[in-house]
């Protein structure tokens, strides 16, 4: 089995490996591809500017689209899993069989540009959506039932020096899809990031 996650930010594709040792579990190859929302929602912490967005439906980004899912499609994934709740799976399948059948015109969105044409292309049956917070622990829950605290904490989080939200905009557009996607998808990049991200929520003290 492999799988593709499109994560993001964007998509993922995941896949397993056939069984080896009946004493050993199966190994799964994860492909993990971290990509901008391609309809630029700005609904993030970091938001691009009007000017800045650009169109995947237009040229030459159609083209960067078709060959980075032909690479892709190369690693086989036999599951797509996307960044969409889960609530939104009936909803995004009975859109996956509109695009099968031709009768829906594919947005932006990378979940159709990406999630949807790999899919069809390894006729797949669909694909997954896995944007879930998880498992709170009670003491997390209990800080998010007292609304001063969190208040205080959400102040903290937006203007920590260290915070997400102080992550300066990305500047200019976008002039290749390709050479974006190998720029975020580089692990120090990454590794930068998700320090913001995981780390800065940790140093935060309610009292010193």
């Amino acid at each position: 089995m492999k799988m593709l996650l499109l994560l993001l930010c964007g998509i993922l594709v995941c896949a397993a490996s056939p069984a080896q040792d009946w004493n050993q579990p199966p190994q799964v190859q994860v492909m993990t591809l971290g990509v901008f929302h391609f309809a630029y929602p700005n609904l993030d912490a970091v938001t691009v500017d009007e000017e800045d967005q650009i169109s995947v439906l237009e040229e030459p980004y159609q083209s960067e689209i078709i060959s980075i899912t032909g690479a892709i499609e190369k690693f086989n994934p036999t599951i797509i899993c996307v960044e969409t709740v889960p609530d939104r799976q009936q909803y995004i399948d009975s859109l996956y069989l509109s695009y099968l059948a031709g009768s829906l015109e594919p947005g932006k969105n990378e979940i159709y540009q990406l999630g949807f044409r790999i899919a069809k292309n390894l006729e797949l049956p669909g694909v997954h959506c896995v944007d879930d917070w998880g498992r709170q622990y009670d003491n997390i829950n209990e800080l998010f039932q007292d609304s001063a605290r969190l208040a205080r904490f959400g102040d903290y989080y937006r203007n920590s020096p260290d915070s997400i939200y102080r992550v300066p905009n990305p500047s200019g557009k976008v002039s290749s899809i390709l050479d974006e996607l190998i720029h975020m998808n580089n692990p120090e990049y990454i590794s930068d990031r998700l320090s913001l991200y995981l780390l800065t929520h940790f140093k935060y003290e309610e009292e010193p």
